[in-house]
């Protein structure tokens, strides 16, 4: 208990203003010690405040009850948060992975589908180029096809998968 601070028995009437603004430096440096967001920092302190009014009777040192109400009040919030992350990033990880795993499994089954349905030459280009993470320009080097040809065959190979990729997701 710190020694500025005054004992009243709790037959005393003190203002529960008058406490409030006594106290409210500490109360803000609580919750600035447990870093509550603003928002939720007024709610904290009228839940805190709420409890007070109730229970002032039998309380003996109001302003060190009301910084402990609070200090327990911030535990409670912050392991509230904790808790619903955790919830959060569980249903995030566990219950969406068969559903994002089997879109996955078919985009990539159709965009393997639609490449074999290519030419062996346009099929080759977009495999060097994306694959391999070659540049056009080293795909001619060691293809010996010429620069602008590569460049039109990568287009209209990508142009085709594209309009097919579109042709099958609009029909499922």
């Amino acid at each position: 208990m710190e020694s500025s601070e005054r004992v009243l028995p709790a037959t005393e009437d003190c203002s529960v203003d008058a406490l409030l603004a006594e106290i409210q430096p500490r109360l803000v440096r609580i919750l600035g010690a447990f870093r509550i967001p603003a928002a939720d920092a007024e709610d904290l302190i009228q839940d805190v405040l709420l409890a007070f009014v109730l229970k002032r009777p039998s309380i003996v040192s109001p302003s060190a009850w009301l910084a402990e109400a609070l200090r327990v009040r911030c535990r409670e919030y912050l392991r509230t948060q904790v808790r619903r992350r955790t919830q959060e990033l569980h249903e995030a990880t566990y219950a969406a992975p068969d559903s994002a795993f089997e879109d996955r499994s078919n985009r990539h089954l159709d965009v393997t589908r639609s490449l074999a349905k290519l030419p062996p030459r346009s099929r080759e280009v977009l495999r060097l180029r994306f694959w391999e993470g070659m540049t056009q320009k080293e795909i001619a080097q060691t293809s010996g096809y010429a620069l602008t040809s590569l460049d039109k065959t990568g287009q209209r190979a990508l142009a085709v998968v594209r309009r097919r990729l579109r042709t099958t997701h609009s029909a499922s």
